[in-house]
């Protein structure tokens, strides 16, 4: 994507920013441990908030 795509998909995001590698290893983390032990069947986006609301057709990717 070119930068001012990604510039616009970010500022649609609820949180103005995307995901970063950082984020999802530190999900993957938490639900590899035992803190999850109890959590089952459940998603858990790391999106920035951009899947809780609706992206504009030319930004969502």
């Amino acid at each position: 994507m070119d930068e001012s795509l990604c510039t616009r998909r970010r500022n649609n995001c609820p949180l103005r920013q995307e995901a970063s590698a950082e984020d999802i290893a530190q999900a993957v983390a938490f639900l590899a441990s035992d803190a999850s032990a109890n959590i089952c069947g459940e998603r858990l986006v790391v999106d920035g908030g951009c899947s809780a609301q609706h992206m504009p057709e030319d930004a969502d990717c």
